[in-house]
C-alpha cells in the first residue's frame, strides 16, 4: 500500500471538488490538519473515513487505497488483493444492497445472519429485518473475539512496532532536556519513528508533563519552567508491511 500515492489521489480528490482541508475537515468532522497528514501520506484515513470519502467521491473504498479510478475488472482484482481470505463478488448496476446480500443468502441456503448490534441504527435494522430472507442475529460478542485474534503476520507487525517504539522512547529519555519545548520534543520523536523504519505514528503524539499534570495553573511560570524537562511524548509506531 503506498501510502504517498494514496495521499495525492486525495489530495487531487478534494481539490477537483472545490474543497479546502478545513471544508472537507468539517463536512467529515475532522480538523484540517488531519486531512493534511492524510494527503502528505503520514497517516492513513480510518475505515468510517474511507466510507465517507468513497460516498463522497463515488469511488470504490478499494479505487482509493490503490490511489487511482479503476475499471470494474481493476476494481475487482484490487478488492481480492486487499481482502485476502474473503471471496470478492462483482456487482451489477442498478442492483440494491439488500438484493445483492439476497441472492448470497439464496445462494448458500442461510437462515440466519448475523449482524454487529453496536454498529447499527435501529432504523437499519428494522429495515434489513424486513427486506432480507434471514433471521437476523445480535454478534457482536462473537465478531469482537474474532477481530480479536491475530494471525502470526499481524503479531510480527506488532513486534516490529514495539521494538520501534521502545527504540524510539530510549532515545529520547537521552535527550530531553530542560528548556525543551513540547514541540521540539514531539519532532524529535517523529524523526526517530521515521528513522527506525515507522511507516508513521498510530495516533497523534501526546505530550504531558509529570510534575503538577493535573494540578490548576499556578498563575507562576517559573512553575512550568522548572517542569519541563520532566515532559514525555506518546504514541506508537506502525510498522511497515
Amino acid at each position: 500500500m503506498d501510502m504517498k500515492l494514496i495521499g495525492r489521489f486525495l489530495s487531487e480528490l478534494r481539490k477537483s471538488h472545490g474543497m479546502t482541508q478545513e471544508q472537507l475537515g468539517e463536512r467529515l468532522g475532522v480538523t484540517g490538519k488531519t486531512i493534511s497528514r492524510w494527503e502528505t501520506g503520514n497517516y492513513l484515513p480510518p475505515v468510517d473515513m474511507l466510507l465517507e470519502l468513497s460516498r463522497m467521491y463515488d469511488l470504490s473504498i478499494n479505487e482509493l487505497l490503490t490511489g487511482k479510478k479503476l475499471t470494474a475488472e481493476e476494481d475487482h482484482e484490487a478488492a481480492e488483493k486487499n481482502l485476502k481470505g474473503f471471496t470478492v463478488r462483482m456487482t451489477h448496476p442498478g442492483s440494491s444492497e439488500i438484493e445483492r446480500i439476497n441472492e448470497v443468502i439464496g445462494e448458500h441456503t442461510i437462515k440466519k445472519l448475523g449482524f454487529e448490534e453496536n454498529d447499527m441504527t435501529y432504523g437499519d435494522y428494522l429495515r434489513y429485518n424486513e427486506a432480507l430472507h434471514a433471521v437476523l442475529v445480535p454478534m457482536q460478542a462473537k465478531i469482537d473475539a474474532f477481530r480479536a485474534t491475530k494471525e502470526p503476520w499481524e503479531i510480527e507487525l506488532m513486534r516490529k512496532a514495539q521494538a520501534i517504539t521502545d527504540q524510539t522512547f530510549s532515545e529520547l529519555c537521552k535527550i530531553i532536556q530542560a528548556g525543551m519545548t513540547e514541540k521540539e520534543l514531539e519532532a524529535e520523536l517523529l524523526y526517530r519513528l521515521y528513522k527506525h523504519g515507522a511507516e508513521g505514528p498510530s495516533f497523534d503524539p501526546i505530550r504531558t508533563q509529570v510534575c503538577r499534570t493535573a494540578s490548576p495553573a499556578s498563575g507562576s511560570s517559573s512553575s512550568a519552567t522548572s517542569s519541563r524537562w520532566t515532559s514525555a511524548a506518546s504514541t506508537a509506531a506502525t510498522a511497515p508491511t
